[in-house]
């Protein structure tokens, strides 16, 4: 079959970070004009590519305007495969709706994946631009999927992992069992990726990607959609795998990779393994990658960054272990002073993630995260307004108080992060101020001396100031204007 495996843009922000189909999506100003390689759509269109359909790749956020003029023009592909989620569901659905009604050919069949038809499918088929639902991971499913379409007849209608709408009702089919062999997956086709600069503030040498090597995590943060789209199920891939595509990556010219994964540090045994053999095939490769707030340690942190690591990314969330402790996060402020005090002793840059609005959240405890978020002393900070997502047992907290979350409509880029939406059900703040608060926290961050002293210490090559100057102005602008 012929197909669109389309990365939409938004008409309201040019950089949305939707390379996974987990966790919260992130935009704009907020994240310092961030962009990422949409590594998700490239596992979809690799695996149909292998499968033996026609495919084509479309980026549209970094090709906005061919994906714009792709909403006037339509396509003549069979069927179109977007990624969505909450915040982008109802901007996705009218892109799909418009390329189908200006395709030139059959109507096409729009197909969508992600957590939000996941864990809503009735609520996501309910938009004319979208006729299928994925749920769960779907490099498996639209291949099946696709297969029993190739064919005459309706076998298709029961593949395992799909929801789609049947004589004017919907049908959701039973759930595909997870796969824990991840190495089962083709690496990912980077040559489909067009000829794009991604920015990425953090990162010291391009052209870099991105990559994962587990799915899961092992926590049971009540924010989080991981622990109900991976129940207790972490998939790894082996040394070998990960070796096997950086081996790739590096023939193809790039310089950096930014492993995506939750928890990247959770694999120590792994992971030792595979920094020894960075280091032993003496690789000129560096890299990023999220880290876990417990089970690492400084000899690790070390190793890790002889093979290249310049920067691990941690979850901090809030600095008040009373809210750290009802978010069911699993760490301790102690735990996060250890790692950070090490990282800083060892040179190795930081990024700390860190959430307002939270369950519990008062006045006083954002004045303490603030202040502790500086303790830390982390290279960068982002400061955000929690949202609760649908798949997280927050969302359905929230559910049981206000049922008007549960559609869809009302949650969009334009408030994601930035705005309150529902915390007023579960924190002691006013939701006027919570936005007032996330630019303070930036004020209080980014514009110390010492930051700025520090920040420009690290800078290496006209490439790194070019950069730092241009996500500085950008995180200058959310800090005074917000979103």
């Amino acid at each position: 079959m012929k197909v669109l495996v389309l990365n939409p843009a938004s008409s309201s922000f040019p950089n949305v970070v939707r390379d996974q189909i987990f966790g919260c999506w992130c935009k704009g100003k907020e994240i310092g004009g961030m962009q990422m390689p949409p590594l998700s759509m490239l596992y979809v269109a690799t695996a149909l590519q292998n499968a033996g359909h026609d495919v084509v790749f479309i980026d549209g956020a970094a090709e906005r305007e061919r994906f714009f003029t792709l909403l006037g023009n339509g396509c003549d592909a069979e069927v179109i495969i977007a990624s969505t989620s909450t915040m982008t569901v109802n901007e996705d659905a009218q892109s799909l709706e418009k390329i189908c009604n200006s395709s030139f050919r059959a109507r096409p069949i729009g197909m969508v994946f992600g957590t939000h038809p996941t864990f809503l499918p009735r609520e996501t088929l309910t938009r004319p631009g979208i006729d299928i639902a994925i749920l769960g991971d779907p490099e498996d499913i639209v291949v099946d999927l696709l297969n029993e379409m190739s064919l005459v007849g309706e076998s298709w209608k029961s593949v395992q992992g799909i929801a789609f709408r049947d004589n004017g009702g919907v049908v959701v089919n039973n759930a595909r069992p997870i796969d824990r062999n991840l190495d089962r997956l083709p690496y990912p086709n980077r040559s489909l990726l067009p000829d794009h600069d991604y920015f990425n503030p953090v990162v010291k040498h391009y052209p870099y990607t991105v990559a994962i090597t587990s799915r899961g995590c092992s926590g049971k943060c009540i924010f989080c959609t991981v622990p109900r789209l991976y129940p207790n199920i972490i998939q790894v891939r082996t040394t070998e795998s990960v070796l096997g595509e950086l081996d790739l990556i590096l023939d193809q010219g790039y310089q950096e990779v930014f492993f995506r994964d939750e928890t990247f540090t959770l694999f120590k045994k792994r992971n030792e393994t595979l920094c020894k053999e960075i280091i032993h095939r003496s690789w000129k490769i560096s890299w990023i990658c999220n880290g876990r707030l417990t089970g690492i340690d400084k000899p690790m942190l070390a190793l890790m960054q002889e093979a290249g690591c310049h920067m691990i990314k941690f979850g901090v969330e809030s600095g008040d272990q009373g809210i750290l402790d009802a978010m069911k996060k699993g760490t301790t402020l102690e735990d996060i002073r250890r790692i950070f005090r090490w990282c800083n002793e060892l040179g190795l840059d930081t990024h700390a993630h860190v959430m307002l609005g939270n369950v519990g959240e008062t006045r006083e405890t954002i004045e303490r995260t603030i202040e502790f978020v500086k303790e830390l002393n982390p290279s960068n900070a982002a400061f955000g307004i929690l949202t609760p997502y649908p798949g997280s047992e927050l969302f359905d907290r929230v559910a049981q108080i206000r049922p008007e979350i549960n559609d869809g409509s009302q949650c969009d880029l334009k408030i994601l992060h930035t705005a309150n939406f529902f915390n007023e059900t579960f924190t002691h703040v006013d939701p006027d101020e919570l936005e007032e608060w996330m630019k303070i926290a930036y004020r209080r961050f980014y514009w110390r001396p010492s930051y700025l002293l520090k920040a420009l210490s690290r800078i290496s090559s006209f490439g790194e100031l070019r950069r730092a100057i241009k996500a500085g102005i950008t995180t200058l602008d959310f800090s005074i204007r917000g979103g």
